[in-house]
């Protein structure tokens, strides 16, 4: 065709794509439950580590305090009673009032009470050191959030 009209005219063409969702019910829709799933199960974990890290934060908390309240127990009430408990009976043994196994028996008494209390030192260790790993402080920050 020569010579025609469409010899001189430069040739333009448009193409449009528009994705119609044909497939949403069979493809799609079970894809986007599964990821839904997915994030249900994350936050579901998420909220378990949470709730166990908390009650291990509370329950070393606690020991700490209950431990620190037994060594001002021993230290404050009873290694200074037994001491002295075992100081008069020394001298009920020097003067002869009483006898040897009386002695041994407080001297006894005195290596119990001190045993439980460094017992109950290294229970307030442990804790402590167990609330520095859960929170992420060193032994220094703990003493100073404490105060």
């Amino acid at each position: 065709l020569k010579g025609s009209a469409y010899d001189d005219m430069d040739m333009w063409s448009l193409t449009t794509a528009i994705n119609v969702p044909l497939y949403y019910t069979t493809k799609q829709r079970p894809a986007v439950q599964e990821a839904e799933a997915s994030l249900n199960e994350a936050k579901n974990a998420l909220q378990t580590v949470r709730l166990r890290l908390s009650s291990a934060i509370r329950e070393n908390h606690a020991m700490l305090h209950t431990t620190e309240r037994l060594m001002e127990l021993y230290r404050h009430g009873l290694t200074p009673k037994i001491h002295q408990d075992f100081q008069s009976a020394l001298a009920a043994y020097a003067t002869g009032k009483t006898d040897a196994l009386s002695v041994i028996s407080r001297l006894k008494t005195i290596t119990e009470i001190e045993t439980s209390y460094w017992g109950q030192l290294v229970e307030r260790e442990k804790a402590l050191a167990r609330l520095e790993a859960l929170l992420g402080m060193s032994d220094s920050r703990m003493e100073e959030k404490r105060q």
